[in-house]
């Protein structure tokens, strides 16, 4: 029998230190300040008059599943035209941007890109730059994981293959896995 061992969800008690106020409340005031100066670069760069309505941080840097690899997800929040152009005109032009400017804070790179309302944002953080305050705070995630129940469905299918890789004969393999057909991994 093989071992199988379960690992953890990957989801943290608190946001990440480096970038958030231990209570929560907010960015540290440095980090805060480097993601203004970066939403007002891309603003210039994009060549547009209008300014942008808010700037926020949202994405799993402003969850509790954030991780050393995930980059800080900015988004400028401006009052853009419904037309079928203007998205892929914003989008290559944040192609551009980012590929023309590398941004680094503490070791996370910086995603940006520009929407015409929050509602776009589907991550549970939101924290608006420009008024320091959460447009929808993020809540630590329950996570009750059965993990008996868990083992024995995946030594279930273990065995399953093991078996299917025992059979010989490819019409009687066929048929054990047409038989499994239902089966959610099949």
């Amino acid at each position: 029998m093989a071992e199988i061992r379960l690992f953890g969800a990957t989801t943290k008690k608190e946001l990440n230190p480096d970038l958030w106020r231990s209570s929560g409340v907010g960015l540290h005031d440095n980090i805060r300040n480097a993601l203004l100066k970066i939403c007002d670069e891309f603003h210039k760069y994009l060549k547009v008059e209008q300014p942008y309505q808010d700037a926020v941080v949202s994405g799993e840097q402003a969850t509790y599943t954030w991780n050393k690899t995930t980059p800080i997800r900015m988004f400028l929040v401006m009052d853009i035209p419904a037309e079928p152009w203007t998205s892929p005109l914003y989008h290559a032009k944040k192609e551009l941007f980012v590929s023309r400017y590398e941004f680094d804070i503490k070791g996370y790179s910086v995603d940006i890109q520009v929407i015409s309302e929050i509602s776009e944002i589907a991550y549970d953080g939101i924290f608006s730059l420009v008024d320091q305050s959460w447009t929808r705070k993020p809540t630590v995630p329950t996570i009750d994981i059965d993990r008996e129940g868990v083992i024995r469905q995946v030594q279930y299918y273990i065995n399953l293959m093991e078996r299917i890789q025992a059979i010989q004969d490819s019409e009687q393999k066929f048929r054990y896995l047409h038989s499994f057909s239902d089966e959610s991994v099949l």
